[in-house]
């Protein structure tokens, strides 16, 4: 381990090849062999080594070894799957050893001749770069750690020459990196498809390769052309090369990716590499032939074990596959305490992945509205035209997608609802007939004389009594022809009493049909005793109710007027039937009737009216008695004389 201040980095581990320790500044782990190269585990609490016929184990955060298992000769690379187990590839013995962590025992061995290994990043698979002896092609060897079983190999058609001396993955395992030995070139692979996506020529005899955390670059070194080569993984080109010291054999970055750290094995030195200038700003030296290169937080190291290294993991310490992160602040929603980065911590926040500082919950379900699928828990999803406001009938007066509820002109009318008086009613002009405030669009009794629209004879004329002359559908008050004679109103001598004729006695202009006084004589019709003749006097002579204007038999003799000679005669008095005329009428005291003559004498008179007494006895209209006593009378009077 080495604690390194110039460069702003601490502790990290280099191993030697001779000294059979790792010569460090800051820590020993003491009993440890030569080592090729190192690897942390996937928590990065342990640190494998690969010796010449062994894999030595250290605790990092005691730098003591745990454990040594013993594999096939010259260990030239380690990999950890996600499930427990250990791979080392014994170069020499031409196998590739499976070892249990949880016993730290081989409990397997195949047959492959290994140039080297390495994990996927999620660790779900073991790439094993082997020689086939029946191709001059290099081969890769997918190993399945669920069965420790080959799943599938593919050839590198694309390079003729050794196995690839290192493999190294993309952050997200999408591409594989593998290090041409020694065609000098590296060639990129589909890690889902195995084709060949590019071959990079790099320097002299390239033997290990490493990918930048953010998966920017490749840093390849080349060991006989002590140098580095950097690939752009955007377009598979070498953009820089840097010298180091002589024989480069391994490298690692930073968890930050600021600086690579170089081991030059022939200059026993360490090169450090500032990423961003593409320069070597300090070399390390008190080394003896060093290899292998592992940095506390190496992008290598998954400590949550959850596929993703910590250099790209956005909560290492906690599970998260999926890397989920809602509020894009670059810390995964399980680690993060605010995952919507509305300053509201998940605790009490009642909308974890959606911002929403204010909180607002307009159902009080706890569930925040700008998560809440019915924010108004009105019982409607999708599709809620009022999605803040309760309303589970959905009303929509006006079909405009606004549910009234939420609608500020629910009929469209053009007026809002704070001010119409018919809010869910069309109605721009505001008519109010009554002046109830309520609109005639949506009044019930638009006319406000207490009877309904529906039941209303004049729905828009007030009209309580619903008075109808003529019966039809139509109140008086709005009938144009009320009593139905065919003679409109406003023409119409009595509107209200059919009289199509329009007789009008008196020309008063009030129809007979409906004239309280027909004759106009200033007497009602009820107690005129003439009521079609005027007859303002009222005069009756003979008492019958029936006044002389119109009376067929003024006096009430029983002779018609027509044949009544006499037409006063008094009541009560006998007349001729023929003339209507009673014997005083007969024979008048002052002279013959119809001259202006006296009577000549006395005994003229008494004569008119003895014959008049016999006629009337006659026809029985007197009695002898009577008749006796108006002769007498005659005689006693002196008239004639």
């Amino acid at each position: 381990m080495y604690d390194d201040r110039r460069v702003g980095h601490s502790l990290g581990w280099f191993s030697q090849i001779r000294n059979q320790a790792v010569g460090c500044v800051a820590a020993r782990a003491s009993g440890w062999t030569g080592s090729r190269h190192l690897r942390l585990s996937r928590d990065g609490a342990y640190l494998f080594s690969a010796t010449s016929n062994a894999v030595q184990v250290v605790d990092t955060a005691t730098n003591t070894i745990v454990a040594s298992v013993a594999t096939g000769n010259i260990v030239t690379a380690v990999a950890e799957s996600n499930n427990g187990y250990l791979y080392s590839c014994n170069n020499g013995a031409g196998t590739v050893s499976v070892i249990d962590r949880s016993t730290y025992t081989v409990v397997s061995t195949l047959s492959l001749f290994c140039q080297s290994l390495a994990s996927t990043p999620d660790g779900s698979s073991i790439w094993v770069s082997t020689n086939d002896l029946t191709t001059i092609f290099p081969t890769i060897v997918v190993i399945d750690p669920t069965t420790n079983a080959i799943s599938t190999s593919f050839v590198l058609g694309a390079v003729r020459a050794n196995a690839p001396a290192w493999i190294a993955f993309s952050p997200d395992g999408a591409i594989a990196y593998a290090v041409g030995f020694p065609s000098n070139r590296v060639t990129v692979i589909d890690t889902v498809t195995h084709a060949t996506v590019a071959t990079v020529t790099v320097g002299s005899l390239p033997t290990f390769g490493a990918v930048s955390p953010d998966g920017a670059f490749v840093y390849v070194a080349n060991l006989t052309g002590n140098s580095i080569s950097v690939i752009d993984t955007a377009t598979n080109t070498v953009v820089a090369t840097v010298s180091v010291g002589t024989f480069p054999r391994a490298l690692a970055f930073t968890p930050d990716g600021a600086f690579a750290y170089v081991t030059n094995f022939n200059s026993n030195s360490v090169s450090v590499i500032d990423t961003a200038s593409l320069t070597v700003v300090a070399t390390l030296s008190g080394f003896s032939l060093p290899w292998g290169i592992a940095l506390p937080g190496h992008p290598d190291v998954d400590q949550d074990d959850d596929g993703v290294l910590d250099v790209s993991d956005n909560c290492p310490a906690t599970p998260n596959a999926d890397q989920a992160d809602s509020d894009g602040d670059g810390q995964g929603d399980v680690c993060d305490a605010d995952d919507d980065n509305d300053g509201v911590l998940d605790v009490t926040d009642n909308c974890q992945f959606s911002a929403n500082a204010d909180q607002s919950d307009i159902d009080h379900d706890g569930l925040g509205d700008v998560c809440d699928s019915d924010p108004d828990g009105d019982g409607v999803l999708a599709g809620d035209n009022c999605p803040l406001t309760p309303n589970a009938d959905q009303a929509d007066a006006d079909h405009d997608g606004s549910g009234d509820a939420c609608d500020l002109d629910d009929d469209n009318d053009g007026v809002l609802d704070t001010a119409d008086n018919c809010p869910v009613n069309a109605n721009a002009d505001q008519a109010d007939l009554d002046s109830d405030s309520i609109g005639d669009a949506c009044d019930a009794d638009i006319d406000g004389d207490g009877v309904a629209n529906g039941d209303d004879n004049c729905s828009l004329v007030a009209n309580p009594g619903q008075d109808n002359a003529d019966g039809d559908s139509d109140g008086d008050a709005c009938d144009l022809d009320d009593d139905n004679d065919g003679v409109l109103d406003g023409g119409d001598n009595c509107p209200l009493i059919v009289n199509p004729g329009q007789q009008d006695l008196d020309h008063d202009g009030v129809g007979d049909a409906c004239d309280g006084d027909l004759d106009g004589d200033g007497v009602a019709n009820t107690v005129d005793n003439c009521p079609v003749i005027a007859n303002g006097d009222q005069l009756d002579f003979d008492g019958d109710g029936v006044g002389n204007a119109c009376d067929g038999d003024l006096d009430g003799d029983g002779v018609p007027n027509g044949s009544d000679v006499c037409a006063f005669t008094p009541a009560g008095t006998p007349v001729d039937t023929a003339t209507g005329c009673s014997i005083a009428q007969l024979c008048p005291c002052a002279g013959p009737r119809g001259t202006t003559q006296s009577w000549k004498n006395h005994g003229q008179y008494v004569s008119c009216v003895a014959k008049s007494a016999d006629s009337f006895l006659r026809q029985g209209l007197i009695t002898s008695t009577q008749k006796d006593a108006i002769n007498s009378a005659a005689g006693q009077s002196s008239c004639g004389k």
